[in-house]
């Protein structure tokens, strides 16, 4: 679930196993938007993600967009960092580092300068 103000939550359950994955991630910088005259938007800004089970928090540049309104939204994540056992810092703490950078500034150029995404796909 995208928030209105600050970041996204998500449950999702195990295929393998029983239980699932409980996670929160947080938006670190301010969402750029682009709306693109064919309809197709995009929204880029720096994310930092913990779940669990698991002691890791991702700091990445976040790519989310669409074909057009009820399109399905494919997110993009480039990682800089996957820190281990600092779930008791804030986000915002442990990705600062990796921040100093900006991100680039569409998915296109992303893929050029940072490589292969980790990518998802939902349904509107």
């Amino acid at each position: 679930r995208f928030h209105d103000v600050g970041g996204y939550d998500w449950v999702s359950s195990f295929r393998q196993q029983r239980g699932e994955e409980v996670g929160k991630g947080r938006y670190l910088t301010p969402v750029h938007e682009i709306q693109r005259s064919d309809g197709s938007w995009e929204a880029h800004y720096f994310s930092a993600t913990r779940y669990s089970p698991g002691d890791v928090t991702t700091c990445c540049c976040e790519y989310v967009g669409g074909a057009g309104f009820g399109s399905p939204r494919t997110l993009a994540d480039y990682c800089r960092a996957e820190v281990h056992g600092r779930s008791q810092d804030s986000m915002l703490e442990v990705c600062s580092p990796y921040m100093a950078e900006p991100c680039p500034p569409d998915n296109t150029t992303a893929q050029e300068l940072m490589g292969t995404p980790f990518i998802e796909v939902y349904e509107t």
